[in-house]
C-alpha cells in the first residue's frame, strides 16, 4: 500500500473512472468543486451566463403546486423534455 501524491497518475483520470464506475457514469458538481470559494464563482458564472441569454432552460411543464402529486406522476411516465417547475402562487 502506498499514501501520498503520485506524480505520474492523472487524478483528474481516476476520479472520472471512479464516477463512471460508481456512479452510474454522471459526474456531479460535487467532484469538480472544492471550496466554498469556488461554488460561488462558478454560480455568479452561471448566473451571468443565464442573464445574458448564453444559457437557455428547457422548461417541459408547470404545475400548481396544489398539484405536486400530477407532477410525480408526469415525471415517472419519463416523458418530460425538459425542467418541471412547481408554481407557488
Amino acid at each position: 500500500m502506498s499514501f501520498g501524491f503520485l506524480a505520474h497518475v492523472n487524478q483528474f483520470s481516476m476520479r472520472l473512472r471512479f464516477m463512471q464506475k460508481f456512479r452510474g457514469g454522471e459526474p456531479v458538481i460535487q467532484n469538480y468543486i472544492s471550496t466554498a470559494q469556488e461554488l460561488r464563482a462558478r454560480t455568479a458564472d452561471l448566473f451571468a451566463h443565464y442573464a445574458a441569454g448564453r444559457l437557455q432552460v428547457a422548461i417541459d411543464r408547470e404545475f400548481p403546486l396544489s398539484n405536486a402529486a400530477d407532477s410525480h406522476r408526469y415525471l415517472e411516465q419519463r416523458n418530460t423534455k425538459g425542467k418541471l417547475l412547481l408554481k407557488i402562487s
